[in-house]
């Protein structure tokens, strides 16, 4: 795993944007894994202020949410998927047709897990995934403890997960379970770009780069994989 540092978090979301218009511009049929939360955003405002002035588009891109959360009312505002409607999808010229999002109807999850699976696979695999990485170390809502050769599946979220985005929410409860891509279905990409900004990720950063691969801390997988990177600003890095 390559790591790179900035001094700030902006170099870190400019430089971020930038690498994905480039993947985009070499295949504009790029396959590509989508991640939500606060460490997102100025990636994504970076991302449609530099395609404006590109005249890029991603009509014949796809696009994959790396996980959405079980139990939110209709039409939620928390959802995964209005985060990123509202940050990338109504800014940019995708299809309609070429965005996944896992579905959450309990009434035969697992298959429709499977066939989010079946859904990545059939369209090529995901080019270029984008990750941010929890306090805890989980990359999508892989939790500590989560199989390292995990696919898409409902999972359990940890209450540190929930007490960090508890913030977040109005009007619901944070749910207590959702469906994410594994950590296998993760690695599956062909490449992978894991994001950290601020003093808060300072030691789980440490924990990632210090310690080995192992379930405890899931990003650590990231190490196993041949094209990835970890980006950080230099208050996420100042502990290693």
């Amino acid at each position: 795993m390559e790591i790179k540092v900035f001094n700030t978090a902006v170099e870190v979301s400019e430089f971020v944007a930038k690498k994905l218009i480039e993947r985009v511009k070499s295949k504009s049929n790029l396959n590509i894994g989508f991640a939500t939360g606060r460490t997102m955003d100025a990636i994504y405002l970076n991302l449609i202020n530099n395609v404006k002035t590109e005249s890029l588009s991603f009509k014949d891109c796809k696009a994959f949410a790396v996980d959405e959360y079980i139990g939110l009312q209709k039409d939620s505002s928390n959802s995964f998927e209005h985060y990123l409607n509202l940050h990338v999808f109504d800014n940019l010229d995708f299809e309609k047709s070429n965005i996944f999002i896992p579905e959450t109807s309990l009434e035969a999850i697992d298959e429709k897990c499977q066939e989010y699976e079946l859904k990545i696979k059939n369209a090529g695999g995901i080019d270029f995934q984008l990750l941010g990485v929890g306090l805890n170390g989980h990359i999508g809502l892989n939790e500590p403890g989560s199989s390292l050769d995990s696919r898409t599946r409902i999972v359990a979220l940890n209450s540190s997960t929930r007490n960090s985005n508890k913030a977040l929410f109005r009007n619901e409860s944070v749910p207590t379970v959702a469906v994410t891509m594994g950590i296998g279905t993760i690695l599956d990409a062909k490449e992978c770009c894991m994001v950290a900004t601020g003093e808060t990720k300072a030691e789980i950063v440490q924990k990632i780069i210090n310690g080995d691969v192992n379930s405890k801390v899931p990003a650590t997988a990231l190490k196993q994989h041949k094209n990835s990177v970890l980006i950080l600003d230099k208050n996420a890095a100042k502990l290693i």
